[in-house]
């Protein structure tokens, strides 16, 4: 007969059974869990796995495409360069034939301009000749047409229209353009450039107006009060051209600076120096010199110095001094030489 102890036994294994049924179920219950998450994870990975395919197919066929552009690029660019080498070789072409069309209009031209040499040319047997033009020469032939018994010779005018025309183009008189500057009126008057006109010389007296300096005015100055009033070279006027300047009235503020403080020795250190020198002839004293380059050899004496201009060139000028002192010597002669120096050409004393 069972007991209370088997009773309560019984409860006890039964409570224990329980408790590992209960156990059992949630193990299950996990396992069930774990089970369903390695399921969506498993879709999840194969989504993922069809999304990065498709990524990848999207990738190479954009690889593809880029693949197609590069060479479809290249052929271009082949293209340019052959392009680019055929117009290369069409203007070496054109040079060539500009070059030959210019050497032939250069071949056919009528005649090139005469030397520039200071000769008188003339055309003869188709090229330049010089012309003689010293003494008097017969006339042998005008034309090919001899001279007759007296020197004359006839020349025959053409009577065909066509021979007085222009038929080969040759240059006219109209083609010919005028002379910048016309001759001044022949009238016996004497004429001068004025304004961009003639103008009548007029005379006062001596020998007229002294001509304007070949030399730059901007910076030569001259006082006519033998003061500090000073004005251009421009407006000097000589009384008489023979007549001799004080050279202590001139004054130049600009390299080479000369006035009557300083001495005049710039002017006639060098050739440059001098061209800037209005040509004429001009009184000095004994202080307008200093024991220097240009004028040691005047220091201390008094006299003249002629500057003469030869020639239309800017530097063609060259002067020479004849000096009076106290010191017996009644007269001495220098000729400038263009290293700043003068030649003593000869003295007199009393």
């Amino acid at each position: 007969m069972a007991t209370n102890a088997d009773f309560d036994a019984l409860i006890v294994r039964i409570t224990t059974a329980t408790n590992t049924l209960e156990a059992d179920v949630v193990t299950l219950t996990e396992g069930a869990s774990d089970i369903e998450a390695s399921v969506t994870a498993a879709q999840t990975a194969a989504a993922n796995s069809a999304t990065s395919a498709g990524v990848a197919n999207t990738n190479a066929n954009t690889a593809i495409q880029e693949a197609i552009n590069a060479n479809n690029f290249a052929q271009q660019s082949n293209d340019s360069y052959v392009l680019a080498n055929q117009a290369k070789n069409d203007t070496n072409v054109i040079k060539t034939q500009t070059q030959a069309i210019a050497d032939e209009l250069l071949a056919t031209a009528p005649f090139q301009e005469a030397p520039e040499d200071g000769s008188i040319y003339g055309r003869q047997n188709g090229t330049w000749a010089i012309v003689d033009t010293g003494g008097a020469t017969p006339v042998t032939a005008v034309n090919g047409n001899l001279p007759d018994g007296t020197g004359n010779v006839t020349i025959a005018i053409p009577d065909a229209t066509s021979d007085l025309t222009n038929d080969s183009g040759f240059i006219t008189a109209a083609d010919v353009p005028a002379a910048p500057v016309q001759e001044a009126p022949v009238d016996g008057k004497q004429y001068a450039r004025k304004d961009a006109a003639w103008s009548e010389v007029v005379s006062s007296g001596g020998g007229g107006a002294w001509p304007a300096p070949f030399v730059d005015e901007t910076n030569n100055l001259i006082t006519l009060d033998g003061g500090t009033t000073f004005v251009p070279w421009t407006q000097w006027q000589y009384a008489n051209p023979f007549r001799s300047q004080n050279m202590n009235v001139l004054k130049r503020t600009v390299a080479p600076v000369v006035d009557s403080v300083t001495g005049f020795n710039a002017w006639f250190t060098n050739v440059t120096n001098l061209s800037t020198m209005p040509a004429g002839k001009y009184y000095f004293a004994s202080t307008a010199f200093k024991n220097a380059v240009g004028g040691a050899a005047l220091l201390g004496q008094t006299g003249v110095i002629t500057v003469e201009q030869y020639d239309d060139g800017a530097f063609s000028k060259r002067a020479w001094a004849v000096t009076f002192t106290n010191s017996g010597t009644v007269g001495g002669m220098y000729i400038w030489r263009t290293a700043g120096t003068w030649f003593p050409v000869g003295t007199q004393t009393a």
